[in-house]
């Protein structure tokens, strides 16, 4: 069970509007220079002079604090949520953090698991953790997400493809979809609840900041992965406000039915056996248990 949302938005360029350029300038500005110089509302004023000609300068200085004011917004790393405040962390920012380790302490993968694929798999995700606190400033839940880009022509014909691929010399991102996920990059989601009483009040805070944290990281979906079906109770809330829940992929479970490996052996047909002979069986061989 997987819950989406599209948060893609339309903008507008139109001639005569130059001050729509005025923010876009002014983020690459700041880019390449110091953090403090961008506090500056005289420094701001003297960049957007710059990047937006024809605009008369009575307009520049409370351009200037808008700017400013979204910069500081869209950097936040806290977000209000019902009835608390969400604040992304990084893994390391939860190194001394108590409740990370309460999160999922009654799943079979715990809060060690999220670790060991953030470290595994770091070339196509970003991971970030979203630290959920009540009005009160106690953690009831930490949860899980991370970005990925997404290829809309994945699985498209090869004619297809090679066009898009040749555009993507150009531009890398033709025809791709940043997206947010909620849960784990390698497994079935899970609600990062640090007490279960307390899942149904993580998906309420969820559900109210998500598209907020998504908007400022330009991400245009918002899915809850694979999350099983137990926990469309909590999540109800997300079917209820603009989500749309979509099957998973089916999960699959093999069954071995053996007392050892020599029983598993003989079940195998003989060409199979012959083949597992070969296999060279010297100080270096990993010892299979069942």
């Amino acid at each position: 069970m997987a819950f989406t949302s599209n948060q893609m938005t339309k903008t507008s360029d139109k001639p005569g509007r130059r001050f729509v350029h005025a923010p876009i300038s002014f983020e690459a500005t700041i880019r390449n220079t110091k953090p403090t110089t961008t506090n500056d509302p005289s420094f701001l004023v003297a960049s957007l002079r710059k990047s937006a000609c024809g605009l008369s300068d009575d307009f520049l200085p409370a351009l200037a604090l808008v700017c400013l004011a979204f910069s500081r917004m869209s950097l936040s790393n806290t977000i209000p949520c019902s009835h608390g405040v969400m604040k992304v962390v990084t893994r390391a920012e939860l190194q001394n953090c108590d409740a990370w380790g309460r999160a999922f302490q009654n799943r079979c993968k715990d809060h060690r698991y999220y670790e060991i694929v953030e470290e595994t798999l770091q070339n196509d995700f970003e991971h970030y953790y979203l630290l959920l606190e009540d009005s009160s400033g106690n953690v009831r839940a930490i949860q899980p997400v991370f970005f990925v880009r997404q290829n809309l022509v994945e699985g498209v014909p090869g004619n297809t493809r090679s066009v898009v691929d040749i555009i993507r010399k150009v531009f890398p991102r033709f025809l791709t979809m940043r997206v947010l996920m909620v849960g784990c990059a390698a497994g079935t989601g899970d609600l990062g609840a640090c007490d279960k009483s307390d899942e149904a009040w993580t998906a309420q805070a969820l559900r109210a900041s998500l598209r907020t944290y998504a908007r400022q990281n330009k991400a245009s979906l918002v899915v809850l992965k694979d999350f099983p079906a137990n926990y469309r109770p909590s999540l109800e809330t997300f079917a209820l406000n603009g989500y749309a829940r979509v099957p998973s992929m089916p999960m699959a479970r093999l069954s071995l039915y053996y007392e050892n490996w020599d029983d598993y052996f003989r079940s195998l047909s003989k060409a199979t056996r012959k083949d597992l002979r070969r296999i060279p069986r010297g100080p270096r061989a990993v010892a299979i248990k069942i």
